[in-house]
């Protein structure tokens, strides 16, 4: 601090003045930026429970309709061709939908079904089937392409029971994938957020926005998600995702199937570039402001020194230079204001004027002092004839 010069000094606590205002600003930003992310939580909760239900509602339907096949086709079983009748107007009244539907033995073998067939088809290594004759209860299944549509769906089973609680069938029905990417898509989603559907071992069934990376069929690739979602039921947490962007997610389980297993889950998320936009939007119009008003006070501080102080110095030292050189009646110049170093110079030279009558007098007399001692020794030296 010693070595600094008077301007960098005032540079230096114009810097100094302005700490206060930066750590503000960033606390303010740092608090924007928690409560956009609680926000943010809270929508994201909200849409992902709001999609749950309405696929809930979808796998609720089939179950109905399933349950309401049951009781005729309890009668229809040993009728093949009454089977198949029965099933083929039920799946025109819902196609768009269901793209199959039918009956399997109690040992998975197809006995009928609404679109024709030929041959032996055995969905005994299905996982719906299996479940539905284990546990006896409806059941979901996970991603799986027809053996004889050759169509992408999720099979849902219903056992078929005798008087005597005996399983002695399982209905089916191939729900259609598009079916889920509909209600996908009508999810109304935060902006830049999509929406994943999985079924139970990660793989896609739904997505919406639709993209290259990730398309229906696939499993998601995604590590770090795939543990999450798998670690609990439904939760929020943060990770990268495909495209490396940082992102916040939001998984909810949807039904149950018999054995605890969770069929499907739905997966909402948002980059969390997103989420902070308008909180680093606000930081940074705030240090552009502190930026633009520190420079300016530089610049004052700068220009201002030299104005005020530095030039008033300046001239007092001049002033006191010529002084020194024998000019006793040399004068600063400066208009005399309210500040504290033109009061200081005005005390100065006001003083300076009280002793310079003194001064002077003192130098007429030092003078002649000397003019009478340069005569006396002239004298002394003079020779005496």
């Amino acid at each position: 601090m010693k070595n600094l010069s008077t301007r960098s000094k005032l540079i230096l606590l114009v810097v100094v003045s302005a700490l206060p205002a930066l750590a503000l600003t960033l606390y303010s930003a740092f608090e924007q930026r928690a409560v956009a992310k609680q926000n943010a939580r809270a929508d994201l909760i909200r849409v992902t429970r709001l999609a749950a239900r309405e696929q809930e509602q979808i796998i609720e339907g089939v179950r109905l309709t399933m349950l309401a096949s049951s009781q005729v086709l309890a009668a229809l079983r040993s009728n093949q061709a009454g089977c198949n009748r029965y099933f083929a107007g039920l799946l025109a009244q819902n196609r768009g939908r269901y793209h199959s539907m039918g009956l399997y033995n109690a040992d998975g073998e197809l006995i009928c079904n609404a679109n024709p067939w030929k041959g032996r088809l055995s969905a005994a290594d299905r996982g719906y089937f299996q479940r539905a004759r284990a546990t006896g209860e409806f059941s979901i299944g996970e991603y799986q392409t027809g053996r004889l549509s050759g169509r992408e769906a999720i099979n849902f089973g219903y056992p078929l029971k005798d008087a005597e609680g005996n399983l002695t069938a399982v209905v089916f029905i191939g729900f259609d994938l598009h079916s889920f990417n509909r209600v996908a898509a009508n999810t109304p989603l935060p902006q830049d957020g999509n929406i994943t559907v999985l079924d139970r071992n990660g793989v896609v069934i739904a997505r919406h926005p639709a993209t290259k990376a990730i398309q229906a069929g696939q499993k998601l690739q995604s590590k770090r998600v795939l543990e999450a979602i798998f670690a609990r039921p439904s939760g929020v947490f943060e990770a990268a995702g495909l495209d490396g962007m940082a992102r916040q997610y939001m998984h909810e389980a949807v039904a149950r199937n018999p054995d605890g297993t969770i069929p499907i889950r739905i997966l909402v998320s948002l980059p969390l570039s997103e989420i902070f936009a308008d909180a680093n939007s606000a930081l940074v119009r705030n240090l552009a402001g502190i930026a633009v008003a520190t420079m300016l006070l530089l610049l004052g501080a700068w220009y201002g020194t030299e104005f005020f102080v530095l030039r008033s110095i300046r001239t007092l030292l001049d002033a006191a230079k010529r002084v020194r050189s024998g000019n006793l009646g040399a004068r600063t110049g400066l208009r005399h204001g309210n500040d504290e170093l033109n009061q200081d110079i005005n005390r100065y030279e006001t003083e300076y004027d009280q002793l310079l009558p003194r001064r002077r007098q003192q130098t007429v007399v030092d003078t002649k002092r000397s003019s009478r001692w340069i005569e006396n020794r002239e004298n002394s030296t003079r020779p005496a004839w």
